[in-house]
């Protein structure tokens, strides 16, 4: 209800030709379309849509990483048996970490941005490796 579907696939679209002209791809997007208090298995913090997105393209969520700047994102990915990055370049850090320890959750790493979220991953390689 924030914005249009329509709103959301030319977001979506922005973003795919932004990382293609980067050098980067997108394979496929996940989100989900319920309201916030539908109580459905899909909406973050639930792990739906990382399970979802792991069947349909072979993630082997145990090995891999789940980069995010909100609370919700890191609870998601344990919730999935993800190591957890939160990057700190999001809205309100401190506001997050507030809400990650009031929950008893911390991530596996901490990033003050994506591209350290990315020297993390290539440093520690994947789970299991």
């Amino acid at each position: 209800g924030i914005f249009s579907y329509r709103t959301l696939l030319s977001i979506h679209l922005r973003m795919q030709i932004a990382v293609r002209k980067a050098g980067g791809m997108i394979h496929g997007i996940q989100f989900c379309p319920h309201h916030p208090d539908a109580g459905c298995y899909c909406r973050k913090p639930a792990p739906g849509m990382l399970k979802k997105a792991a069947v349909k393209y072979g993630i082997d969520l145990p090995r891999s990483y789940f980069v995010g700047d909100s609370a919700k994102d890191i609870l998601a990915g344990h919730a999935a048996d993800c190591t957890t990055i939160l990057v700190q370049s999001g809205t309100n850090p401190d506001k997050v970490s507030e809400q990650l320890r009031q929950s008893g959750t911390t991530p596996s790493f901490v990033a003050p941005g994506l591209w350290e979220a990315v020297d993390i991953i290539l440093r520690h390689g994947f789970r299991g490796t």
